[in-house]
């Protein structure tokens, strides 16, 4: 009985330190992390997250980091209104686009005398 009881008590002790040793390791790898990389959010101490950032975002994945955006996200329709990098890329394409098609039609128009249907048809519409 007294050898089980020192056996539990060899094995909780041992439990308990190689839980101490991972959590000081996890420590001393956060103090580590650079301010840049840090997840910045606050919980409602106001203690900071002591998270490593997602990759090319300022929070973690707690704290909203893995959130898709643009057109990644489930309920984008079309990004006309969205701050999205990409899609102001394909807005502008399209603005740049129809921009040259009324510039052509212009041209045809003054310089070549041609009418709208004959433009229609020669443009694809």
């Amino acid at each position: 009985m007294l050898r089980e009881r020192d056996d539990l008590h060899a094995l909780h002790s041992a439990y308990r330190y190689s839980i101490q040793s991972r959590r000081k390791k996890a420590m001393s790898t956060l103090q580590t992390i650079p301010a840049d990389r840090k997840c910045g959010a606050k919980n409602r101490r106001g203690v900071p997250c002591r998270k490593w950032t997602m990759r090319g975002r300022t929070r973690c994945r707690n704290h909203g980091g893995a959130s898709r955006t643009g057109m990644l996200h489930p309920n984008y329709q079309h990004g006309w209104y969205s701050s999205d990098p990409i899609s102001n890329m394909m807005r502008t394409a399209v603005r740049d686009h129809e921009r040259r098609r009324k510039t052509v039609r212009k041209a045809l128009k003054e310089r070549h005398g041609w009418d709208d249907a004959r433009i229609d048809a020669a443009m694809g519409n």
